[in-house]
């Protein structure tokens, strides 16, 4: 066979060209294809390991989140129960002294009533007395027992408490400024001088006394000052010195 040199050459070059032609118009666009698809590959490849950290960095984030917030959770229950203990301990010290209050309350008002029943028994024991001391003056009543009587008045007019000074001056200082003394028997001007410096002393102030007979009080006198009035004598049972006497300091 007879090698055929043009035909040859005609050969390489149709191959050249076709070769050409493959490369220009077919291989690089194939290239640039698989080039792009490379790179959109390798881009979402970049895209998928940034979301991945992404996602661990949310995750870390979150747990560390949760993490927080159990914390403050335990801290808040914490407090809470401290706020409670507190307030439950505040609750049973305000009851206690709310109770101790009552106590104190109530002890007050027996001791009061115990007071006062006291009070009232021991008026009562002074008030029959003065009416058994009565009985027993009625017949020996005369001059020398309103003296005793007057001087015993005065006696007591001198050891009078702060109330019961109160008491009569209040009384004198509402009525007209002056002081009525009735007596059975004419009293001396020395036991009058005396009664009268006693009586003004005791209430402090200045006022004119008046002085009165009456027989039926048979010994003693009666003092009235407005509308306060005292009953040393032995008709009125000797009430005044039972006054006189629980009022005494």
């Amino acid at each position: 066979m007879e090698l055929n040199w043009s035909t040859f050459l005609l050969e390489v070059l149709n191959f050249v060209i076709l070769i050409w032609i493959l490369k220009r118009f077919l291989y690089k666009p194939v290239l640039a294809i698989i080039d792009r698809r490379r790179e959109n590959i390798e881009q979402q490849l970049t895209e998928a390991q940034n979301q991945r950290q992404e996602a661990k960095s949310l995750q870390k984030r979150y747990e560390t989140r949760l993490e927080d917030w159990e914390q403050q959770r335990r801290v808040l229950m914490s407090r809470l129960n401290q706020d409670l203990d507190a307030e439950k301990a505040r609750q049973r010290e305000l009851l206690a002294n709310e109770l101790q209050q009552e106590r104190q309350k109530a002890q007050h008002t027996i001791e009061q009533q115990q007071s006062e029943a006291t009070r009232a028994t021991e008026m009562r024991a002074l008030q029959l007395g003065a009416r058994f001391a009565t009985h027993l003056l009625e017949a020996a009543s005369g001059p020398d027992l309103e003296t005793r009587l007057l001087k015993l008045t005065i006696e007591s007019l001198s050891n009078l408490s702060d109330q019961t000074r109160q008491h009569m001056t209040s009384s004198w200082h509402r009525s007209t400024p002056a002081a009525a003394i009735t007596s059975a028997y004419p009293i001396a001007d020395d036991l009058r001088r005396e009664l009268e410096r006693t009586l003004l002393d005791t209430l402090q102030v200045s006022a004119t006394v008046s002085y009165d007979l009456a027989p039926e009080l048979i010994a003693g006198v009666r003092i009235s000052i407005g509308a306060w009035q005292l009953n040393a004598n032995v008709r009125d049972e000797l009430s005044g010195f039972a006054e006189l006497s629980y009022g005494a300091e």
